[in-house]
């Protein structure tokens, strides 16, 4: 009795697959029945029966020649750079089908033309020099999608987001899907769509909590969140997250900074900035970032807490730990100045003006802070 069960299971499969492509086949023979019209009129319309025919039919043995009656119908609406990507997604996903070689075609002299893609034509022709015939269906799509994010073009941003849309839908439990939604958060950030990119971060965060990605969003939540959209206190909450949960990222030491930079800056908490700043001193004295928050925690302690002590022993400080002396001309000016402008300690101003021009004597301006030093 089983296995008659399973008998008709098989031959209704079986019915439904041959129904699928017959009707598959129908839905293409009618399309390019239209196309051959050629008919100016229908030409948005058959961009919408196209599209509408590769997300129904996208396992259709028709498949790679509708996305070539996509392309062909865009060039014809002068829309060059859609029907690039249309012709440009042929040659990886479908690399072994009818259409290729006069995709190819088409994809060397749209690269030849458009000389602003000069930087990814050398990459593209290597591929068309090399398909990826044996790869899976989920390799060609990451590829295509990786290669348009590759072009970091405003103009391909409808056609980028439509693939990476595309891959989720087609390959649901792909693990490369936090990648793509990365991709699509960067893509609405590239573009200026604020609030898209927001969200797109954030579904990274309740979607993918394990993703390796999963840092670099928060940073870029955080950062778009203060800088963008003035969310300071929910900026400074994604930061927390990610300088708590992931310290060994190299995020963690930015996220810091940039916490630092929001208390200092939008909020003008001074004290709570100089905490921010200290921790990313102290937790990852290695990191190149370190001279820059102790260059704020000095410019606070001077400027806003007047603390002009602290002030000088954070200046020295960045003295001690700079081994290439970039910063120390810098930092020497400021700590004479300190002396002579805040504290009226003319004596160690003059002391510091002397020691700036005997540790640099090739500084442009030694002989005169020697003058200035006589002076004092």
């Amino acid at each position: 009795m089983r296995t008659v069960h399973w008998f008709f299971i098989l031959i209704f499969l079986f019915a439904s697959s041959l129904f699928a492509q017959n009707n598959a086949n129908k839905n293409f023979s009618y399309l390019q029945t239209v196309f051959d019209r050629h008919d100016k009129h229908l030409r948005d319309f058959m961009v919408t029966e196209l599209q509408n025919y590769l997300a129904t039919f996208s396992d259709s043995s028709h498949a790679a020649d509708a996305q070539f009656l996509l392309g062909k119908v865009l060039d014809e609406k002068d829309k060059k750079y859609a029907a690039f990507t249309s012709y440009l997604k042929i040659l990886v996903i479908y690399p072994g089908s009818k259409p290729y070689p006069e995709c190819a075609d088409n994809v060397r002299y749209f690269l030849g033309k458009e000389k602003k893609f000069a930087d990814k034509k050398d990459e593209i022709l290597r591929f068309l020099d090399s398909p990826h015939a044996d790869s899976s269906g989920a390799d060609r799509y990451f590829t295509y999608c990786k290669i348009l994010v590759g072009f970091s073009r405003k103009e391909f941003k409808n056609q980028l987001l439509d693939a990476l849309h595309e891959f989720s839908r087609l390959f649901p439990s792909d693990p490369r899907n936090d990648q793509i939604s990365t991709w699509m958060a960067d893509t609405f950030l590239f573009n200026g769509e604020k609030y898209e990119a927001d969200a797109a971060y954030q579904k990274i965060e309740i979607v993918f909590p394990s993703s390796a990605l999963l840092p670099y969003a928060l940073y870029r939540r955080g950062e778009l969140l203060s800088q963008k959209l003035g969310q300071q206190q929910t900026a400074i909450q994604v930061l927390s997250r990610l300088a708590d949960h992931y310290p060994e990222s190299e995020y963690a030491p930015q996220s810091f900074l940039l916490m630092g930079q929001i208390k200092e800056k939008k909020i003008k908490d001074y004290q709570g900035a100089k905490d921010e700043y200290e921790k990313l001193v102290n937790n990852y004295p290695q990191n190149p970032r370190v001279f820059e928050a102790l260059r704020a925690i000095a410019e606070i302690d001077r400027r806003r807490l007047k603390d002009y002590q602290a002030a000088i022993s954070t200046l020295n400080e960045i003295i001690a730990r700079d081994s290439t002396n970039i910063r120390d001309i810098e930092a020497l000016e400021e700590i004479a100045n300190i002396y002579k402008k805040n504290l009226q300690d003319y004596g160690q101003a003059a002391e510091t003006f002397v020691r700036l021009a005997a540790l640099f004597p090739e500084y442009e301006k030694a002989p005169d802070r020697l003058m200035d030093a006589a002076s004092l």
